[in-house]
């Protein structure tokens, strides 16, 4: 194999790991928040009805390009791609999500949910 064809067999496998995953952007931090709950609270306003249990990981992680004052983003490691498409499709359908939909306090910031893609994509 060619040094081409390994980068591009490993830019497949690492999206491929990542297929069941999402990454929430703008949801403000909170020492004592519980992100299983926060996901939970997202896809209840997606309309998906989801159990702790369907929920491999969720934590914050640092972004790519850090920006001050902006907080962690959150990945999801759901049990299956069909949950995660789920929830895609419904947000798309409530056009969107925002801090108030799920009960967070402050003035309502809008929330940004999507496939957590590999840098390189």
């Amino acid at each position: 194999m060619k040094l081409a064809e390994l980068c591009a067999q490993i830019k497949k496998e690492q999206q491929w790991v990542r297929l069941s995953n999402l990454e929430i952007v703008g949801l403000p931090q909170n020492s004592k928040e519980s992100t299983s709950e926060l996901i939970i609270k997202i896809a209840s306003h997606a309309g998906i009805k989801l159990t702790d249990d369907q929920i491999v990981f969720a934590h914050r992680v640092q972004p790519m390009q850090n920006v001050g004052g902006r907080p962690k983003n959150i990945v999801v490691k759901f049990q299956n791609r069909t949950i995660k498409d789920n929830i895609i499709s419904g947000l798309r359908k409530t056009k969107g999500i925002t801090t108030s939909d799920i009960g967070l306090g402050g003035p309502a910031k809008r929330l940004f949910v999507n496939e957590h893609l590999t840098p390189s994509n």
